[in-house]
């Protein structure tokens, strides 16, 4: 999460958009996630074409810019 928060502070990546993959189940660290700028939660174990397809939706999405 601390990569993301990073990465969300720079000009050039604030609308990079970021996935996180996590053993974690707890719904403080899935929400933990997308406070820090996650746009989706995968968790583990998972299908490939879960991966996949999540992230074809997420790149899907359209730029919201702030």
């Amino acid at each position: 999460l601390e990569f993301i928060e990073k990465l969300k502070t720079r000009a050039g990546h604030r609308m990079t958009p970021c996935l996180v993959i996590s053993g974690a189940d707890e719904e403080a660290a899935i929400t933990s996630s997308y406070e820090a700028g996650a746009l989706d939660f995968i968790h583990k174990p998972f299908m490939p074409s879960d991966l996949a397809r999540t992230v074809r939706e997420v790149l899907d999405r359209p730029v919201v810019r702030s």
